[in-house]
């Protein structure tokens, strides 16, 4: 399987509903691997939430499975939101042995630069593009790297599929 990148993923009058998912969450305290010290936060997304996702990413994850010649079922695991402080990278990780995700990022009050975005093994390192969607190998190491906007976060809403 490969990494696929999309920009412009929601229509400019959809984000205002991104950004409210963003906001009045309840946020968990978790870390990449077991026994890590890098903490970020992350909430799980409500139904509702999902569905307004997957109007957007049903095509694009559709076309990555075509494109990637996966034969057999394909089934949706979860999704959720991840939120990193400044100088609060994630930890090399994998998904799932099998599968793949699908890493949406939305837009945020600032441009992150060269910060923020996630180093994904063997694909390299993929910049915190603002309504943008990355999608990659399940079993792909990867990890967000860290910003150093003083109170800002970089959030981003994983989605994970089995196969």
């Amino acid at each position: 399987m490969n990494l696929v990148r999309h920009a412009d993923v929601f229509a400019p009058e959809e984000l205002p509903a991104i950004a409210a998912m963003l906001k009045d969450r309840t946020w968990t305290v978790q870390s990449s691997n077991a026994g890590d010290a890098t903490r970020f936060f992350m909430s799980g997304l409500a139904q509702a939430e999902i569905d307004v996702f997957h109007r957007r990413l049903g095509p694009l994850v559709n076309r990555y499975i075509a494109d990637n010649g996966v034969k057999g079922a394909v089934g949706f695991e979860r999704a959720y939101v991840n939120c990193h402080p400044a100088f609060h990278p994630g930890h090399w990780h994998i998904d799932n042995h099998e599968g793949f995700t699908a890493l949406y990022y939305p837009p945020s009050e600032i441009d992150f630069g060269d910060e923020g975005g996630t180093d994904v093994q063997g694909f390299g390192y993929q910049r915190y593009l603002a309504n943008g969607l990355i999608l990659f190998p399940a079993n792909a190491l990867h990890m967000a790297r860290e910003h150093t906007a003083k109170g800002v976060f970089r959030y981003s809403v994983a989605f994970k599929f089995q196969m």
